[in-house]
C-alpha cells in the first residue's frame, strides 16, 4: 500500500493513493529510485511498479530463493540470492540482467554500498569488494 505522508490521524480511507496485490515480498524489503518501486519475494518474483500511481510496469522471474532485500546503486538494481549469487540488472527499458557473481557461501542480509564498495556479510565471512584508496 503507497500512503501519502502528509496524512493525519486514519489515513485508511483518505491517504491511501494505490494498492499493489500479487507477488508482494514476505521477506525482503522493497526498494525506490523515487520513480520505480521494486519488490522481490522470497522465491524470486521481481516486480517494478510505477510510484506515482503503482502501474506495474515489469515483472521477472529470477528463479533463485531470496532474503536479501534489493539494492540500487546507480542505475543498477542488486540481488543477492541465498546461495550467495549477486544478480546485476538495468532496469531503465525494462528488467535487463547485465552479470551474475558466485561469492560461494550462503547469504540472507541485505549488501551494504558506500564508497564506491560493496559489503557483504555471509553465514561466515564480511566482503569488501570495490577498489583499495
Amino acid at each position: 500500500v503507497a500512503i501519502d505522508p502528509n496524512g493525519r490521524g486514519d489515513v485508511t480511507k483518505t491517504n491511501i493513493r494505490w494498492k499493489a496485490e500479487g507477488n508482494m515480498p514476505d521477506i525482503c524489503s522493497p526498494v525506490s529510485n523515487g520513480e520505480f518501486i521494486f519488490t522481490l519475494d522470497s522465491q524470486g518474483r521481481l516486480s517494478c511498479y510505477k510510484v506515482s500511481d503503482g502501474t506495474m510496469v515489469w515483472q521477472e522471474a529470477i528463479k533463485e530463493s531470496f532474503m536479501a532485500s534489493p539494492s540500487l546503486a546507480g542505475d543498477r538494481l542488486y540481488l543477492l540470492s541465498e546461495k550467495g549469487e549477486m544478480t546485476i540488472a538495468e532496469f531503465a527499458n525494462g528488467y535487463t540482467e547485465v552479470g551474475r557473481c558466485q561469492l560461494g557461501e550462503k547469504c540472507y542480509a541485505s549488501p551494504a554500498f558506500a564508497d564506491g564498495r560493496i559489503y557483504i556479510r555471509t553465514g561466515k565471512n564480511l566482503y569488501c569488494i570495490g577498489n583499495r584508496n
